[in-house]
């Protein structure tokens, strides 16, 4: 049974009223249908999930806790900030229980450098809305042929010249990626000369590339800044270089290390498809982390947009991680590429990473 939410669309309406935008901007947002938007503004059918609803907020810019659990309300969910942070469905004639007021925290706690749960959740925002997985319906998501018709439906519909433009930069940039990181993949890396070649290519591209992909991201929640104001446009731009360099370093960091695994493991190097795919995860994350970390900012500053000492951090720190990485390739081929010492370097070095993030957490934790 379809569920109607009138005071919904009254909100929905006046939001999109306030930013002076349209159904279809919403819909193209969201990744759904022009239809769908109007039925909720129109009062007829809620959004099918709590997690949509969240989006739907993003996008508009609603990050006042007040304001949030009006809009959730409305839609017909609760938050409740006191659980595991499950949102429910309200049950007809339920009255909406109010939120317990969150402990404080520090806020350099809520605003680490991204971590694999980010990374992940980042790029799987960003999969719904490319296939339109928020507007496919419950009946369809039982149904893996359903998820197909309907992902492919929503592709297709992307492709206008604008998606066509860029895809085709997509693409370049990959191929030019591809051909800076793939030398670095290929292990054991025993041609001094063809090594020393490797690494300033490996170097120059987790040092530039960044630079390109940031200013070319559009992120998400960028429609709500006011972008006439120079230090909006100049702090926008420095979190999405803080994600870009963050993405990147940590993905080609890992390309070279899985490559490192499979010389161990095949006694071969990583080339053709397989060097291209690991060459295409540092550019994708670079790309899904500048989008997503303007919008973590503005929810955790409550829709003003500003940079954390974290993100200061991550702007001194990682874009000298890939120079790092690639001196000490250079300089330690001997031990990385020996089948015995090399694994048991690396086991040695994620371990003491390891135990220091579990200190940290533990001390996080006592509130030292």
């Amino acid at each position: 049974m379809t569920t109607a939410c009138p005071s919904f669309g009254d909100l929905l309406l006046g939001y999109l009223g306030k930013l002076d935008r349209s159904n279809a901007w919403l819909a193209d947002r969201l990744g759904v249908s022009d239809a769908a938007v109007s039925r909720w503004i129109n009062g007829l059918t809620c959004p099918k999930s709590a997690d949509l609803v969240q989006r739907i907020a993003d996008v508009l810019g609603i990050f006042s806790p007040k304001e949030k659990m009006e809009f959730m309300t409305a839609a017909g969910y609760v938050v409740n900030l006191s659980s595991t942070g499950h949102d429910d469905r309200l049950a007809a004639g339920d009255q909406p229980a109010m939120a317990a007021p969150a402990p404080p925290k520090d806020t350099f706690e809520t605003a680490q450098p991204p971590t694999a749960s980010f990374f992940w959740s980042a790029a799987l925002a960003w999969a719904k809305k490319m296939t339109g997985w928020y507007d496919i319906s419950e009946s369809d998501k039982r149904s893996w042929a359903g998820d197909t018709l309907h992902a492919l439906s929503t592709l297709g519909g992307r492709l206008t010249p604008q998606g066509l433009f860029v895809a085709c930069i997509a693409i370049a940039l990959w191929f030019f990626t591809w051909h800076l990181v793939a030398p670095m993949l290929r292990w054991p890396l025993s041609d001094p000369l063809v090594r020393q070649a490797a690494c300033i290519r490996y170097a120059l591209a987790c040092l530039f590339l960044p630079l390109v992909v940031a200013p070319l991201t559009r992120a998400d929640g960028e429609e709500t800044l006011d972008l006439r104001s120079w230090r909006v446009r100049l702090t926008l731009l420095n979190l999405k270089l803080a994600g870009a360099f963050t993405g990147f370093a940590a993905f080609a960091g890992i390309g070279v290390f899985a490559a490192l695994g499979w010389w161990y493991l095949a006694q071969k190097p990583v080339e053709g498809l397989g060097s291209g795919i690991l060459a295409a995860l540092p550019l994708f994350f670079a790309y899904v982390a500048a989008r997503r970390i303007p919008l973590d900012r503005l929810k955790l500053f409550e829709g003003n947009l500003r940079m954390h000492a974290a993100d200061r951090l991550v702007l001194v720190v990682f874009p000298f991680f890939g120079p790092l990485l690639a001196l000490f390739v250079f300089f330690g081929q001997w031990l990385l590429a020996d089948r015995f010492w090399g694994p048991l370097a690396i086991l040695f070095a994620v371990g003491v990473i390891a135990r220091m993030e579990m200190q940290r957490e533990r001390k996080s934790a006592e509130g030292v």
